[in-house]
């Protein structure tokens, strides 16, 4: 049995306007030990205004939400896979 936590920021908290920055995921075992790591980060979209209050939560200036490179996809997505290292004991 595996579980998968999960986190998004977001440029505010209303679902009809607001979009996705960043999602990042692990995944685990049973007992905790992580297994694998996912994350992504959105290009700001030109009509998307962050709100101050989210900036300040988040921790990222509004300019780095229009600095990630460009991708194919209509959110302009950049995407980071890794797995975690292993220690030996």
């Amino acid at each position: 049995m595996s579980f998968v936590f999960y986190d998004t920021e977001t440029t505010g908290t209303n679902t009809a306007f607001d979009q996705v920055l960043q999602f990042g995921a692990t995944r685990t075992e049973h007992e905790l030990r992580e297994l694998e790591r996912f994350g992504i980060r959105c290009r700001l979209l030109p009509h998307t205004v962050p709100s101050p209050k989210t900036l300040l939560t988040n921790g990222r200036p509004p300019s780095s939400s229009t600095t990630t490179r460009r991708a194919s996809t209509s959110t302009r997505c950049d995407r980071r896979s890794t797995r975690p290292r292993t220690r030996r004991t």
